[in-house]
């Protein structure tokens, strides 16, 4: 996901944690505690993290409802990240931003769980076994000029 999407909220819920005052992003562990997030808490013990945010992009603040569909923050660059994307995931409820991850559904694509394939519709699988190039903060930023429009966007498959 290219920085700046938009991002909406899956399902209704209250909005646990927000962080979104870091600027402070590479691909190093020593950022891990430097991610922007917005945490959506469930009435079934499960919450949504969405994770890496851009700094100061949500409206929201803790204990705000939402509703499935509203607007949530922007896909940024903050914390441990090599590359711009979204790390999204369903999670039970903890003492932590970090809390166990949970197998889920995705509504009108099928149900992993169950061996069916979700393709992603942001990238294509390479004909080639995928080489981990050298990546540097000024490549998801386009330097001082903004992003490179034409270069498409970046596909790491784990």
């Amino acid at each position: 996901m290219p920085v700046g999407t938009a991002l909406i909220a899956p399902a209704d819920g209250i909005v646990r944690a927000v962080r979104q005052d870091s600027t402070r992003y590479g691909c190093d562990s020593s950022y891990a505690y430097d991610a922007n997030y917005v945490i959506l808490s469930f009435q079934d013990g499960t919450e949504a993290l969405f994770l890496h945010l851009e700094a100061n992009s949500s409206p929201l603040e803790v204990g705000d409802r939402v509703r499935t569909g509203d607007f949530i923050g922007r896909v940024g660059m903050s914390g441990w990240t090599c590359g711009p994307h979204l790390h999204f995931q369903i999670q039970k409820t903890c003492d932590s931003w970090w809390c166990s991850s949970v197998e889920a559904n995705f509504a009108e694509h099928g149900d992993p769980s169950t061996g069916q394939q979700i393709t992603s519709s942001n990238c294509t699988r390479p004909t080639e076994e995928p080489q981990m190039a050298s990546y540097t903060p000024e490549d998801a930023t386009g330097g001082v000029d903004g992003p490179d429009k034409d270069a498409g966007p970046a596909c790491w498959i784990e």
